[in-house]
């Protein structure tokens, strides 16, 4: 693992993926919050307002910095799946999805019975059950939708990490260090900022 400090806001990145080097072909958004700065801000928010009106906004650039880190679609996948959860994000989002539909199918069947579409009439004894199902099923398959993200296989040697390749390691309002799993792509993000600084990390 090796840290690479970029000075400045910007940050320029290679073309290539962060975890196994492939031609990148998306992002995805890594973020970190500097959370001694949202307790700050917490405690005298009063005074943060005045502040960062009269600075013109500055004073809020260092509560969050967020940067797109490029992957290739198999490890975007990874990426993705790691962050829902895996397995148990699957089993999470399943029944929770499937409860907002049960909710919102019980509002629409509401609503279409109240105006009689279709010849429903509104009834809370006897609900319209297929509009219901209609909705619950939906929420059951945009739960199960997060398994397309799943690796279809172990992943090989040439990726660095089965989660974020690349990670915020701290931040202030003129350098970011970043913490990169794969060394050959901290070189590269080296290369492609000018000034910046390397070293080995832990």
């Amino acid at each position: 693992m090796k840290i690479v400090r970029v000075l400045g806001q910007d940050v320029k990145y290679p073309d290539v993926c962060a975890c196994c080097l492939a031609k990148s072909t998306t992002t995805l958004e890594v973020r970190k919050e500097d959370l001694a700065a949202l307790a700050l801000a917490l405690s005298s928010a009063a005074a943060r307002v005045a502040a960062a009106r009269s600075a013109g906004g500055a004073g809020l650039l260092r509560d969050s910095r967020a940067v797109k880190v490029p992957y290739c679609e198999v490890c975007s996948g990874h990426v993705r799946w790691k962050r829902s959860g895996g397995w148990l994000g699957v089993a999470l989002h399943v029944p929770v999805d499937a409860f907002f539909g049960l909710l919102l199918g019980l509002v629409v069947a509401a609503v279409v019975g109240a105006a009689g579409i279709g010849g429903a009439e509104l009834d809370f004894d006897h609900p319209n059950w297929f509009v219901i199902g209609f909705f619950v099923a939906g929420g059951i398959v945009l739960g199960l939708m997060t398994m397309r993200w799943r690796p279809r296989g172990p992943l090989g040697r040439q990726h660095a990490s089965n989660g974020d390749a690349l990670q915020i390691a701290r931040f202030t309002g003129s350098e970011i260090v970043l913490r990169c799993h794969n060394n050959q792509f901290a070189d590269k993000l080296r290369e492609a900022n000018p000034g910046s600084a390397l070293s080995t990390g832990a």
